[in-house]
């Protein structure tokens, strides 16, 4: 049996999503945990109870990485979506591997600049985006029928999602705002849009209307998607995260 090092890696981040990441890396026998950032309180104790030191910034820990304080081979940026972009490059130009939640970025745009500095590694540098639900077994085995013919020819797909996914106090704060990678469409729909490129192929023209909002903030809450993918097939999409308390 061939023998391996496990990979070292940090966490960005000690929000839920990051509590998460937490715990997988230190299930993963692949793995080792060796530093969490986080500039709040909450950091510190939660490095310190699962014995791993706490830097405040990402620019803290790179300077102990580069120090030879801490080895890393890849990061976890769990962090708000308008964060990403920039935690990403940063450990790009410092030749560590990164994955990065979803979104990847608030806008387009940013996006763009992300893959600039990836290419600018020379493909040293592997960047991987948190689109988790391609790994659930029922996905793959889906992937395996669509891709085997089984299914025949799909002239379409028919999708919901509708959800409260939390109290009210999760879509408060930077979920609200939109100039911050905020709203149903960016930080749940992205699931479904990607499981359906996956599955489907990609996607060649989209027109979306968005729903009446319940909540007061900027983003969008409800809306309905119809869709053309390259292969000919049509789509149609139903979001909604409607809250009454």
């Amino acid at each position: 049996m061939a023998s391996f090092n496990a990979a070292n890696i940090v966490v960005v981040g000690a929000g839920l999503i990051g509590r998460r990441h937490i715990q997988h890396v230190r299930d993963e026998p692949q793995t080792n945990l060796v530093a969490v950032v986080e500039p709040t309180p909450a950091g510190e104790e939660l490095a310190l109870s699962v014995g791993v030191p706490c830097y405040a910034s990402v620019d803290d820990l790179l300077e102990a990485h580069q120090r030879g304080e801490v080895d890393i081979d890849g990061a976890i940026v769990g962090t708000p979506t308008h964060t990403h972009v920039q935690l990403a490059i940063q450990f790009i130009q410092a030749g560590v591997h990164v994955l990065v939640e979803k979104p990847v970025a608030p806008t387009a745009k940013e996006g763009e600049v992300l893959m600039e500095a990836l290419k600018a590694s020379a493909g040293k540098i592997k960047v991987l985006v948190g689109q988790h639900r391609r790994f659930n077994p029922f996905v793959i085995a889906l992937k395996a029928a669509l891709d085997s013919g089984k299914l025949g020819t799909i002239l379409g797909v028919q999708g919901t999602w509708a959800v409260r996914k939390g109290p009210s106090e999760y879509y408060k704060g930077w979920h609200g705002v939109r100039s911050q990678g905020g709203g149903t469409i960016s930080i749940n729909m992205i699931h479904d849009m990607d499981l359906l490129r996956h599955l489907m192929g990609d996607i060649d023209s989209v027109f979306c209307l968005e729903g009446n909002r319940t909540r007061g903030l900027e983003v969008e809450e409800t809306g309905g998607v119809v869709m053309k993918f390259k292969s000919g097939a049509v789509g149609t999409f139903f979001f909604s995260e409607w809250v009454k308390d």
